[in-house]
């Protein structure tokens, strides 16, 4: 007990923090300074327990249609085929230091390589599966259980490979301890004096090293979903709060369909008023057919053996008593009440209510409203792929086939040697692209562009990628030889040949 409870004679706190605990395992709680349980609220320091809510997140996925809906949008607008390398070297930070090297060849090359190497196998430690898929599935396993491992290895013949490893594999250590002279361990993360991840220990008893013995290349990170605090190591699931809105909305669900079930197999009900005997219609006709009295039939008996017509007649109703249907608010409110809550849930996730639903039904304006503000969000999310994922894997390739003579710089080289960190930057400078979102009306979309071109707005080759119609050069190239061709095989017609020819 702290001097707090000791000056107010407070007791409560182990209580508190046993029930808190247990009725909400997604945190552990502290003390906060309430007098009285609960006169704050919910505890202001809270300590989120990520296995726990990594194993709801992940059981959501399999059991909630509504979760999986909203991620898996997110999962097919970022990343979806993957995300294509543009090289941007940055020739002004190279030339003030001291790099003067035409670098359209090495443009060329390392962009064409690349693409080749990423949607290959080869770029797989276990040789399964492309770069691009490898990123997909960094990018759902961060997204749903908070944080995922990557591990990049290089062959005998200095080949790249990549490793994804599911952030549950890391070991979640409780308490903070420590491993050597300068390093701490906390969940799973081994750190430095200044919090630089030094390695990462598995379930398993391995630990993997984040920088190369030999090299001191960066050979191991952590991709994170999110981070809940600054301060902490591990990872929060993206889909975490919105875990208790989806639970009440599958409870609400499941009562409602259950309702409907239990009213399906009633027929009818007598309501009776103040003047109504309260005799039963049904069994005082069977007392009649029988020449006995309603109290001496048995009901149950009746109940198994009555067949309600298709008109739903009822005999012999008793005075001031009134048949009904069952009627069920419940029901009607349904749709409203899982409107509201999946508009909370689409907030939450910063998605728009009709992109996750995918229903279009107000006018052009605010479908592209809601299309344009989506768009907004998956590209702060690709870019932040392309930095966790994308960015530490092509500066690392680019190296290696730098260095095996693949792909030729003698600037790259030097800057390497010299260990000139601003110079390999500037060489690996790139931005990965993904395809745009797909437009309600493509005609106006063109004229749009068309006018933007025509005020020196955008150049060309940002028209191409906003319309999702490829790479501007490589297009353009496609069309000079098409013209080529036709001018060189049709020169002596006077007619275009005809579709097929």
């Amino acid at each position: 007990m702290n001097l707090f409870n000791k000056l107010f004679g407070i007791s409560f706190f182990s209580n508190q923090k046993q029930s808190s605990v247990l009725m909400s395992p997604m945190r552990e709680v502290e003390y906060d300074g309430e007098i009285n349980a609960g006169s704050l609220g919910n505890p202001i320091n809270l300590v989120p327990n990520e296995e726990v809510i990594r194993y709801r997140a992940n059981e959501a996925m399999l059991t909630s249609d509504v979760i999986k809906s909203i991620s898996s949008k997110y999962f097919i607008a970022v990343v979806g085929q993957g995300l294509n390398l543009k090289a941007e070297p940055n020739t002004d930070v190279l030339k003030s230091e001291g790099i003067n090297e035409d670098l359209k060849d090495f443009v060329d090359l390392s962009e064409t390589r690349f693409k080749v190497w990423s949607k290959s196998t080869l770029s797989d430690y276990s040789e399964q599966k492309s770069l691009h898929k490898l990123a997909l599935d960094a990018f759902t396993t961060s997204f749903i259980g908070g944080d995922a491992l990557v591990v990049c290895r290089v062959d005998k013949e200095n080949n790249l490979n990549i490793q994804i490893i599911d952030g549950s594999h890391v070991a979640s250590t409780i308490n903070t301890k420590k491993v050597s002279e300068e390093n701490t361990l906390t969940k799973g993360v081994e750190r430095d004096s200044k919090g630089k991840h030094i390695a990462y220990h598995l379930r398993n008893g391995e630990v993997i090293e984040c920088f190369g013995k030999k090299t001191n290349r960066k050979m191991a990170w952590l991709i994170y979903g999110s981070k809940s605090r600054i301060d902490h190591v591990r990872g929060m699931s993206q889909i975490s709060s919105i875990l208790e809105k989806d639970g009440v909305l599958k409870r609400y669900t499941e009562a409602t369909v259950t309702s409907a079930e239990e009213r399906a197999k009633i027929a009818y009900y007598i309501a009776h008023g103040i003047n109504s005997t309260g005799e039963n219609p049904l069994a005082a006709k069977v007392a009649m057919i029988n020449g006995t009295t309603a109290e001496k039939v048995d009901f149950e008996e009746v109940r198994k053996n009555i067949q309600v017509t298709t008109n739903k007649q009822v005999f012999n109703m008793p005075a001031d008593s009134d048949l009904k249907a069952l009627e069920s608010k419940q029901e009607v409110n349904y749709p409203e009440f899982f409107n509201a809550i999946h508009e909370q849930e689409c907030a939450a996730m910063d998605i728009p209510p009709e992109v996750a639903k995918q229903m279009y039904n107000s006018n052009y304006s605010a479908s592209r409203a809601a299309i344009n503000n989506w768009g907004y969000i998956v590209d702060i999310k690709r870019n932040d792929l392309s930095e966790q994922f994308y960015k530490p894997i092509y500066n690392l390739w680019l190296e290696l086939e730098v260095l095996k003579g693949k792909i030729i710089s003698e600037g790259y080289k030097k800057a390497i040697r010299d260990k000139n960190r601003m110079a390999i930057e500037a060489f690996t400078t790139a931005r990965f692209q993904g395809l745009k979102m797909p437009h309600i009306d493509p005609l106006k979309e063109v004229k749009a562009i068309r006018e933007m071109i025509a005020e020196d707005l955008i150049s060309k080759e940002q028209a191409a990628e906003f319309l999702n119609v490829g790479d501007w050069w490589e297009n353009r190239e496609q069309i000079n030889n098409e013209t080529e061709y036709i001018n060189k095989n049709y020169a002596t017609q006077t007619e275009a040949p005809e579709q097929g020819e």
